[in-house]
């Protein structure tokens, strides 16, 4: 499992089946599987360049949230 972190006012009930669900994708090809079992499918909306190696995958969750994939 992964860390995962919680910020923001997402409320008590969403995080708690959020949560188990994102500590489990421990590579991309995890993360992007779930995806396409959400429903609706969640599609990524932007790749933010850190630096040379890193990146930030923005995936937008219901309608408020962004989920934050940390990768390099």
């Amino acid at each position: 499992m992964i860390p995962v972190y919680r910020r923001g006012d997402i409320a008590d009930s969403t995080w708690q089946s959020l949560a188990p669900a994102l500590a489990h994708q421990s590579s991309m090809k995890l993360a992007l599987e779930w995806f396409t079992q959400m429903q609706p499918p969640l599609v990524p909306s932007g790749l933010v360049q850190q630096d040379e190696l890193s990146f930030d995958l923005l995936v937008p969750f219901g309608d408020s949230y962004y989920l934050s994939y940390s990768t390099s």
